[in-house]
């Protein structure tokens, strides 16, 4: 491996937290996920039905991929994601 000096017109630029951010009809749409994931859960968790437990860990998962930003950001989203999934999880496992 050869080591190359470092010039201004070589060097990269570092990505910062921009990477995170998406844009808005995406954020739009993890929260609606999530919103009907959190539905499916505890509905399925209610009527103890794992086809709806199952589907709503899906999307409790793709919620999660549309919106890295807001559970990197706030505690609250972070406490309530992982509250679902333990629910979710539990009554997967249970039903």
């Amino acid at each position: 491996m050869f080591r190359r000096p470092a010039k201004a017109d070589d060097t990269q630029e570092k990505s910062g937290l921009s990477f995170w951010e998406r844009p808005l009809p995406a954020k739009i749409a993890g929260f609606t996920i999530l919103i009907g994931a959190a539905l499916l859960l505890l509905g399925g968790a209610y009527r103890e039905q794992p086809g709806l437990t199952r589907s709503g860990l899906l999307f409790l998962a793709m919620g999660a991929v549309l919106l890295p930003g807001a559970f990197r950001k706030t505690l609250s989203m972070r406490i309530a994601f992982y509250a679902l999934a333990i629910i979710g999880v539990f009554y997967a496992v249970t039903t």
